[in-house]
């Protein structure tokens, strides 16, 4: 693995995913962020197995939805 790689994995970790749940009303609602994918992951499917509401996850800073859960067909 070249020095590079390691660094931009580092850096990709250290990403904050926040987690949001759309409400009924159409509104969302924070719950909280996660630092690293795999952990904000970990955490929304977690969230999901106990809400029947979407969830999703967001990066911010890029403006990018990551991963969602409980969406709607």
């Amino acid at each position: 693995m070249s020095d590079s790689y390691a660094q931009l994995k580092f850096k990709w970790d250290e990403t904050p995913y926040d987690l949001f749940e759309r409400l009924p009303d159409g509104g969302s609602q924070w719950l909280g962020v996660f630092v690293g994918l795999e952990n904000a992951t970990t955490k929304l499917i977690e969230v999901a197995a106990r809400n029947q509401h979407e969830l999703y996850l967001m990066d911010l800073r890029a403006h990018k939805m990551v991963a969602r859960q409980n969406a709607a067909a």
